[in-house]
């Protein structure tokens, strides 16, 4: 078996074994096939890349339920945005504050982007019609 067809196998079995851990409900008839396709998928890998996986264990379906509420990609996404804000400024002198202050400040600056862009007015809360030219 050549080596683009072993990786296009275990992009296949990577897929599969996706669709089948992240579903949203989970039959308990389904876990034997899981763990033959996860097997697969594994054996695939290593014969393919053997240094690049560490595998998991699929009987965290029987004690959690679906592991589609369980998966922390959001939480990655957002400690790598805040590790590149601290790096940035290479300013170590109070880390908590820094990232915390400019991801306000940006979350403010976008919400003000978009409803500045939605329409040409705005309505505050006591009904007073102002325009955008009117502002500072």
């Amino acid at each position: 078996m050549d080596d683009e067809h072993k990786v296009w196998q275990l992009h296949i079995s990577a897929r599969e074994t996706s669709d089948s851990v992240l579903t949203p409900v989970i039959d308990l008839a389904w876990l034997p096939y899981l763990e033959l396709i996860t097997a697969h998928h594994h054996a695939l890998l290593k014969d393919t890349a053997p240094k690049a996986f560490t595998p998991k264990c699929t009987s965290l379906m029987l004690t959690y339920g679906p592991l589609r509420y369980l998966w922390m990609m959001r939480f990655v996404t957002m400690h790598q945005h805040f590790k590149q804000l601290i790096k940035k400024p290479k300013s170590f002198v109070n880390v908590t504050a820094s990232p915390c202050s400019r991801f306000q400040r940006q979350n403010c600056y976008e919400l003000a982007v978009n409803a500045l862009s939605l329409s040409s007015t705005i309505t505050n809360g006591a009904q007073h019609v102002v325009t955008v030219v009117c502002l500072p």
